[in-house]
């Protein structure tokens, strides 16, 4: 939110650069040389050539982000947490709120 009005974020291309940057280690290693590549072909490649300017490449990353590092056990984490779910004295309000949050 901060930087909301910063040239180099509002511009997809420089965003994402950015944000690659960020990430450092074995593990995403491969990853950000991957997005690296792909955004690198996407904008010099003259048949289906993408723009710099063009906010599909910021989204197909955070698309691409959510997949490689997603929370895969955050269903069964939630089905673990509900039946273990207790009603705590007479809060009934907090009670609801957790078995909402879970579902």
């Amino acid at each position: 939110m901060n930087n909301k009005d910063n040239s180099h974020i509002k511009n997809p291309y420089k965003r994402y650069t950015y944000f690659l940057g960020l990430f450092k280690g074995d593990k995403v290693e491969d990853w950000v040389k991957d997005q690296a590549t792909q955004l690198r072909e996407k904008t010099t490649c003259l048949s289906d050539h993408v723009e710099k300017t063009d906010m599909n490449l910021w989204n197909n990353l955070a698309i691409s982000f959510i997949q490689a590092y997603a929370h895969t056990g955050k269903v069964e984490q939630a089905q673990m947490e509900l039946a273990k779910l207790e009603m705590e004295g007479n809060q009934v309000d907090d009670y609801i709120a957790k078995f909402e949050n879970l579902l």
